[in-house]
């Protein structure tokens, strides 16, 4: 179920790419709120500052730094593989984000922050990492 919704999620990412690129062809950002239970919603974006595009601010659950198809700016440290023991029923980003979160935060209860890694047609995987700050 898990690896399903990933390859759902990754094929809807592309899809939203290519159809951005087509309304808008000077767009340079997406920004995805996909809501468990809700209406899920793009936003275009252009940057009005072109000095630097690839900064973003990154919610956090739980105490932890939720990074998703990115990797942190800030130096850190591998702290350990998290690969969730058991399976969503749910096809939702947020139900699948919470049984990464629950193993990482029981499993690495010092890390600050998970980067999430979603595998087209392979295992998902998480990685605990902490700061070196």
């Amino acid at each position: 179920m898990i690896c399903l919704f990933f390859v759902n999620i990754l094929i809807f990412r592309v899809l939203l790419i290519k159809l951005t690129k087509q309304v808008n062809y000077k767009a340079e950002g997406l920004i995805l709120s996909l809501v468990n239970g809700g209406q899920d919603k793009a936003v275009i974006i252009k940057f009005k500052d072109q000095t630097n595009n690839s900064h973003a601010r990154v919610n956090q659950y739980q105490g932890v730094y939720i990074f998703v198809d990115n990797d942190p700016l800030t130096p850190y440290d591998y702290a350990g593989n998290i690969i969730p023991k058991n399976k969503s029923n749910s096809n939702q980003y947020t139900s699948i984000r919470e049984l990464f979160l629950q193993k990482c935060v029981k499993d690495f209860g010092q890390a600050k922050g998970m980067i999430l890694k979603f595998v087209n047609g392979g295992a998902d995987i998480g990685d605990a990492i902490k700061f070196k700050n």
